[in-house]
């Protein structure tokens, strides 16, 4: 692997390759603890964007064309079709990203896109933008995603090694602008949280018209980050969809 992308399990069954990637602040360490519920059937990998644990020392990007056009030279080399890519909130819509650019460069596209926690490109951020927000504010919307424990936030010296990538990564997605593209040809299954006060159901499932091929739906009990909880339950499925 590289840079971009490193692995979680090791397995000799897999039927294809699932690439992860992260919600913003997070890093390849929260993919790489489910080695131990992920199937057989399923090589996984996580992608690892800078700025962020073995990458802390490279400045992380704020605007997403810069981050898709870097972070594709890294992920092209390590696709072996058939994969899939799965990303939580600000992951999935850097999966949708990447996978149109994969589409123009003519690389080969993935079997299924899996998409968690995460409205539909195509609708309009309303809520009030926090990337330029003081310190302490960031903290407290930070807090309310539910994606950090309180003992971090708490932590000002974790916290300072923190801001400047949370705050790149909601630029990411608050100085994102979406493009008409055509549906995309592989399926789309998207996960959503019955509670979640930032990404509703129904702007979950409105990922359906980003695709000309299946659609699928499912959620759970919980708020943004039920995937802490229904980790087990979504490899299963996607275990099955990809199998």
């Amino acid at each position: 692997m590289n840079r971009w992308v490193t692995s979680v399990n090791s397995t000799t069954h897999a039927k294809g390759q699932l690439i992860c990637l992260p919600f913003a602040g997070g890093g390849a360490s929260f993919y790489r603890r489910w080695n131990a519920i992920v199937p057989d059937t399923i090589s996984m990998f996580a992608m690892q964007l800078p700025g962020r644990e073995e990458r802390m020392n490279e400045p992380p990007f704020e605007r997403m064309q810069e981050l898709v056009q870097a972070a594709i030279e890294g992920l092209v080399p390590t696709l072996r079709p058939p994969y899939s890519l799965f990303g939580h909130s600000l992951g999935a819509l850097i999966c949708y990203e990447l996978i149109h650019a994969l589409r123009q460069q003519g690389h080969p596209m993935p079997e299924h896109l899996f998409v968690s926690g995460a409205m539909a490109p195509q609708i309009a951020r309303t809520s009030k933008p926090v990337h330029e927000l003081p310190d302490n504010l960031l903290i407290e919307e930070i807090a309310r995603y539910g994606g950090f424990a309180e003992e971090i936030l708490d932590h000002p010296e974790l916290m300072e090694l923190l801001l400047p990538r949370l705050r790149a990564d909601f630029a990411l997605v608050e100085t994102y602008t979406f493009q008409q593209h055509a549906p995309l040809p592989c399926p789309i299954t998207a996960f959503a949280g019955q509670s979640d006060e930032y990404v509703k159901p129904d702007s979950a499932a409105a990922w359906q018209s980003q695709t000309a091929a299946e659609f699928q739906f499912q959620s759970f009990p919980g708020g943004h980050f039920f995937l802490n909880e229904f980790a087990s339950q979504m490899l299963n499925r996607i275990a099955l969809t990809i199998g």
